[in-house]
């Protein structure tokens, strides 16, 4: 028989978060199966996900004041817009178990400072019997438009896969250097934020796969084909043994 690794449990330890098992009833009620790290709950997610650029032209890095602005500008009305179509505001933060350097972590800390250990997942696609294992931590945060905006700056900047989610667990926001991916378990959720915020979409032609898009500018076309001959051109020639 195949080796199948063993649920996910919670966390033991005295500073462990008295409802763990509440939250992880209710974690595996809407994510049966998923660790909760943005790209595997985004890839459960089907047409409940959606991403949205962060920065013009889908550039990664922040450059100046003037893009720090834009991208927390739409961080903000996101947030804002997922929590009036959910009837649900943010309130949990699921840290993830990466280790971060230092001066990461340390910015990490000012934002999410009491972290509780939650849950321990198990690696669902580890075959063999010494089976990986991710603890997951969580805090109750009821973030002002300050603290999300810090959140936010962290995370885009490389803070790890930290997920902002409501007290139910129903959906969940996952920020990354260029993006914010939305993951719910309702597509009309979906269908409904990406109309509204349909300008940060990517766009058609932009490499990847994507549940919502929008269609490309002339300029954003010549941009990517751009993009995709110097790739072809950069790339190494095969050579023979």
């Amino acid at each position: 028989m195949p080796h199948r690794p063993p649920p996910p449990f919670v966390t033991p330890g005295d500073e462990t978060v008295p409802d763990a098992q509440e939250l992880l009833d209710r974690w595996n009620a809407h994510w049966p199966g998923t660790i909760p790290l943005g790209h595997t709950v985004r890839d459960t997610s089907g047409e409940g996900w959606v991403r949205f650029h962060t920065l013009t032209h889908g550039r990664q890095v922040i450059r100046d004041g003037r893009d720090r602005r834009a991208a927390w500008r739409r961080w903000i009305r996101i947030v804002s817009d997922l929590q009036h179509l959910t009837g649900t505001p943010h309130a949990l933060v699921v840290g993830t178990p990466w280790e971060r350097a230092s001066e990461v972590r340390d910015r990490q800390d000012t934002v999410i400072p009491d972290l509780r250990p939650w849950a321990t997942f198990p690696d669902q696609d580890d075959e063999d019997d010494d089976v990986r294992e991710f603890a997951f931590s969580v805090q109750r945060r009821d973030f002002d438009g300050e603290a999300l905006v810090r959140f936010f700056l962290v995370a885009h900047d490389g803070g790890g896969d930290d997920l902002l989610m409501p007290e139910d667990m129903s959906w969940a926001v996952y920020v990354y250097d260029g993006g914010i991916d939305v993951m719910t378990r309702d597509p009309e959720i979906a269908r409904q934020l990406a109309q509204w915020n349909v300008r940060w979409l990517p766009p058609e032609d932009w490499v990847g796969v994507y549940s919502w898009n929008r269609p490309s500018r002339p300029r954003e076309r010549r941009l990517y084909r751009e993009l995709a001959d110097r790739a072809w051109w950069d790339e190494p020639d095969d050579e023979d043994d």
